[in-house]
């Protein structure tokens, strides 16, 4: 499968980005969890915030 660059991150943004965060609310809903959040700007002054979700989805 090929495509261009818009039509790719459309299809992360509207098709995968929602099924995925479904996915993952529906696993930790009823499962310890831990968040670890990193701050930090680059050399363009860009600030980034990072969020790790760890947790166990009981798949071994």
């Amino acid at each position: 499968m090929s495509m261009g660059r818009t039509k790719c991150k459309n299809n992360i943004s509207n098709v995968l980005c929602p099924v995925e965060t479904e996915r993952v609310v529906q696993n930790i809903q009823n499962t310890k969890f831990s968040i670890f959040i990193d701050e930090i700007s680059d050399i363009t002054n860009d600030k980034w915030m990072t969020f790790l979700v760890r947790y166990a989805d009981g798949k071994q």
